[in-house]
């Protein structure tokens, strides 16, 4: 199993009870096949104990974001390009 940071769409419910759809980093978990099975519940935050771990944890970010959105509302996410 493998697993990377991407960005992730989902729909939420707001305090008010409004559906509200985010857009958050998530870690998100591979089978060896490259099929979704798993992604951490709330959303990911860049952190390091020095400066460079810190930029180092945001340059996986970056990639994040320019890879596809996996949307999480669905039953198996896939990947989507979108823009």
């Amino acid at each position: 199993m493998s697993w990377n940071y991407r960005l992730c769409k989902q729909t939420v419910t707001t305090p008010s009870g409004e559906l509200e759809t985010v857009f958050a980093i998530h870690e998100v978990y591979y089978e060896e096949d490259g099929q979704i099975t798993a992604w951490t519940e709330r959303p990911a935050y860049p952190m390091g104990e020095t400066r460079d771990e810190f930029l180092g944890d945001m340059y996986h970010y970056r990639q994040a974001v320019e890879k596809g959105i996996v949307d999480l509302d669905v039953a198996h996410p896939e990947i989507k390009e979108e823009s």
